[in-house]
């Protein structure tokens, strides 16, 4: 487990401007790198997804949390949703 944790928080959609799916890649590189674990909405979509993505690509440790009230409407990793069902 590491010492540190971030808790990021940033759009489900990419949008229209490339250069900001780059900087949250860029961020999640830089979380795994510093050892800090990603704490996130469990969200796999948009910019929150590429940042997830991003740290767990570089071995990094990730957290998702939402609240139980938000898991139909939330686009979870699949592995998040499968947790939920057993």
């Amino acid at each position: 487990m590491t010492d540190k944790s971030v808790y990021v928080y940033c759009s489900s959609r990419s949008g229209a401007i490339p250069a900001y799916k780059e900087e949250a890649e860029k961020l999640g590189k830089a979380i795994a790198l510093e050892g800090w674990r990603l704490v996130y909405g469990a969200g796999d979509v948009g910019l929150m997804g590429a940042t997830t993505r991003t740290v767990q690509a570089a071995d990094g440790d990730t957290f998702g949390a939402v609240p139980t009230h938000l898991v139909a409407w939330e686009a979870g990793k699949p592995i998040w949703r499968n947790n939920l069902t057993k």
